[in-house]
């Protein structure tokens, strides 16, 4: 039985090989286009009030500077562009509405966001072409990240502030939103919420027909976390076979597709309001830690081949594969009985 792990062991990846290109398809387009602005604000400027309104009405004109050279019927802007409340910042929420009226497009954007009892939320909102801010368009981040949002466990061991104090405290929300744009249906994740695959496909359960991830990487310059994030974002788009729109603020920003092909942004910001269109063939690092931005035909959602049946019976079918597997090689290591 020594022989038996040599066969199935390239049996194994070969079905794994081709089962997963059976899966892989061509995306129908959705007759959408979708932008995406990359502003490139170091972390410094997340916190000094003096730049507070200047990110915004920055973000603004790359936003316009974007439509001039491409169109697009939805834009989205990263996670913390906004580091007030727009519904309570005049002129913030004025730029936004300017911006949203005359150029007709919907506007995504990540905000902070006031509660009404003290609350400060990591959110994302909607704007509409009307340029109206509808509170009821919002969404406020339900999974928080350890130590950068929140304290864990600090009602229990009240001393971990002292030795690991958070950035910033944001309260969590309290279920999802979708986005409802009239041509598309978009399902919103804030940052770290991209590692949750329930919650991916909680949206497509709910009817959206993309999901848009909105993250701040500055916090981790220019180190690996960039390209590990985008590939969990892949995987998020893969397994909800949904197009994915991916709004970093130092990168790596782009569209996937329902199978995870990655479009990244191409247009590069130069003073004097020029802009140079990058080869469409760019590795997606070389777009990280740039002004940059770019415009995306959006695909429809994919039909799903594990849409049949409850969630979990995928799941049990993977277990009992790896169970199986590690059961005959245990038993293909087993001694040969010795006569006696």
């Amino acid at each position: 039985m020594r022989w038996l792990p040599l066969i199935a062991a390239p049996i194994l990846m070969l079905a794994v090989v081709f089962g997963g290109r059976a899966l892989y398809g061509i995306p129908e387009a959705s007759g959408v286009r979708v932008g995406i602005v990359q502003p490139n604000f170091p972390q410094v400027m997340k916190w000094d009030p003096e730049y507070t309104l200047v990110m915004v009405d920055n973000t603004a004109h790359k936003t316009q500077l974007l439509l001039e050279h491409s169109d697009a019927d939805i834009v989205v802007w990263p996670e913390a562009v906004a580091m007030r409340d727009p519904q309570r910042d005049e002129g913030m929420s004025q730029i936004l509405s300017a911006l949203a009226t005359q150029s007709g497009i919907d506007i995504i954007l990540g905000a902070v966001r006031d509660g009404d009892n003290g609350e400060s939320f990591n959110s994302s909102f909607h704007i509409g072409p009307d340029g109206v801010l509808d509170p009821a368009k919002t969404y406020d981040k339900n999974h928080l990240a350890p130590f950068g949002e929140y304290i864990p466990l600090e009602g229990v061991i009240p001393f971990l502030r002292d030795i690991v104090p958070a950035i910033g405290d944001v309260d969590h929300g309290e279920g999802t939103t979708i986005f409802d744009t009239g041509d598309t249906k978009i399902g919103p994740l804030i940052c770290f919420e991209v590692l949750f695959p329930g919650m991916a496909m909680h949206y497509r359960d709910e009817g959206a027909d993309a999901l848009a991830v909105m993250t701040n990487l500055g916090w981790f310059g220019a180190s690996a976390a960039q390209g590990q994030e985008l590939e969990m974002a892949r995987f998020r788009a893969i397994e909800t076979r949904m197009p994915l729109i991916h709004a970093a603020n130092t990168g790596i920003s782009g569209v996937f597709d329902p199978y995870g092909r990655f479009a990244p942004v191409t247009m590069l910001e130069y003073p004097a309001n020029q802009v140079r269109e990058m080869p469409a063939t760019i590795a997606p690092v070389q777009s990280a830690n740039y002004r940059m931005f770019g415009a995306f035909p959006l695909a429809k959602r994919a039909p799903h081949p594990l849409s049949v049946g409850p969630i979990w019976f995928p799941r049990l079918v993977a277990l009992f594969t790896v169970v199986a597997v590690i059961v005959v090689v245990m038993r293909s290591r087993k001694p040969a009985a010795v006569d006696e």
